[in-house]
C-alpha cells in the first residue's frame, strides 16, 4: 500500500500563511509484533515528551 500522489503542486516554501495543523505518520515495519517492553518504553519515555510539546500521539500496532 502506498500514499497517493498529491492532486496539485505544492506552493513554494514561504508562499502564503502556514497551515493551522499538520499530520505526520511514521510507519515501522517489523518481522514480528512489538512486545510489551516497547509499549512500556513508549508510554514512559516518548508519550510524556510528545504530550508536553502539545501533541497527542496515537500508536496502533497491527
Amino acid at each position: 500500500m502506498a500514499f497517493p500522489a498529491p492532486a496539485s503542486v505544492q506552493p513554494p516554501a514561504g508562499d502564503g500563511a502556514p497551515p493551522a495543523s499538520i499530520v505526520v505518520a511514521t510507519l515501522y515495519h517489523r518481522d514480528r509484533p512489538f512486545d510489551d517492553a516497547f509499549a512500556d518504553f513508549f508510554d514512559r519515555s516518548v508519550r510524556p515528551v510528545m504530550t508536553e510539546a502539545g501533541e497527542h500521539p496515537a500508536v496502533v500496532a497491527l
